[in-house]
C-alpha cells in the first residue's frame, strides 16, 4: 500500500518544515505494518493557474512574462503537470515497494540550492 501526500517547495529548507518529519516519522512508524508514506515536494509548477497570474503580466506572451520569475532555478523552466504525475505513478507502484518515509523534491534542483 502507497500513499502520497504533496506539499510546495518553499524558500526555506526542505528538513526544516513540520511535512517532512511528519512523513519521515509516519513511514518510520507504519512501515513494519506494510504501509509506505512519502510524499513530493512539487516546485515552480506551470499550471493554468499560474498562467493566468503571468497573462496579467502579458496578455499576448504569458510564457515570455514568466521567463524572469524561473531564472532562479537551476534547470530555467517550470515543471509540467505530467512530470509530477510520472513521479507519483512512480510511487504508488510495486516499482517503489522499497521507497518509503522519503520526501522527493519535484522542482528542478531548486531545493538543493538552499
Amino acid at each position: 500500500m502507497a500513499s502520497a501526500a504533496s506539499a510546495t517547495s518553499r524558500a526555506t529548507p526542505l528538513r526544516s518544515t513540520a511535512w517532512w518529519g511528519l512523513t519521515r516519522n509516519s513511514g518510520v512508524e507504519y512501515g513494519e505494518f506494510g504501509i509506505r508514506i512519502n510524499a513530493i515536494a512539487p516546485g515552480a509548477i506551470w499550471t493554468p493557474m499560474v498562467e493566468g497570474s503571468m497573462r496579467q503580466i502579458d496578455p499576448e506572451n504569458p510564457r515570455q512574462a514568466a521567463e524572469q520569475f524561473i531564472q532562479g532555478n537551476p534547470t530555467k523552466r517550470y515543471g509540467e503537470a505530467p512530470e509530477i504525475a510520472a513521479v507519483v505513478a512512480f510511487l504508488l507502484s510495486d516499482d517503489a515497494s522499497y521507497v518509503n518515509a522519503a520526501v522527493i523534491p519535484i522542482d528542478g534542483g531548486q531545493s538543493a540550492k538552499y
